[in-house]
């Protein structure tokens, strides 16, 4: 859903799932369009951002989180219940390091609302991800059947949904 279909639609409430950092959205002439360095369209643009910017974790992390505080921003503005969920925790994993090297880094990270956030229960076995758990590690970690590129099937979207819809409902209810 994107920003005009919330103006569109009044009463709305997102959930969101942040991908990957690695995973850029332009917008073309012929439309929107996903790039990233194991998948691309616009195969010349591709080439030359990833040679020229899109391969720097600083500039990754601080593109999402930009992304994650904008959106934020616009649902706060505009009265609109929001949650957000990550795919994976890719843009965590270097965080505490790149927030003591980057001030910009740093100041991004602290204007994101942490409670407006659903993670995955940790997992418990000395080779699953302690915390925070995106979708994707909970569901490789719990055996899920995967689809092209690795992407959980319904099965995993199903009973991630039973354990989302608690804290969704939360937020949802808070606004009202």
């Amino acid at each position: 859903m994107s920003i005009a279909a919330c103006e569109d639609n009044p009463g709305c409430a997102l959930l969101v799932t942040w991908t990957y950092p690695q995973r850029s959205e332009f917008r073309f002439n012929d439309g929107w369009a996903s790039i990233n360095s194991w998948h691309t369209n616009h195969e010349e643009f591709s080439r030359n951002y990833f040679k020229h910017a899109g391969v720097t974790e600083y500039y990754e992390i601080y593109s999402i989180l930009k992304e994650i505080v904008f959106l934020q921003q616009y649902c706060q503005i505009q009265s609109i219940p929001y949650l957000f969920m990550t795919a994976d925790n890719t843009f965590y994993q270097h965080e505490n390091y790149l927030r003591s090297h980057d001030a910009d880094i740093d100041n991004l990270y602290n204007q994101i609302d942490w409670h407006q956030w659903f993670w995955f229960s940790p997992g418990t076995e000395a080779d699953e991800t302690p915390a925070p758990r995106g979708f994707y590690q909970w569901a490789v970690e719990n055996k899920y059947n995967m689809g092209p590129e690795g992407h959980p099937l319904e099965a995993a979207h199903s009973d991630a949904a039973l354990l989302i819809k608690e804290k969704f409902n939360e937020v949802v209810t808070k606004s009202l």
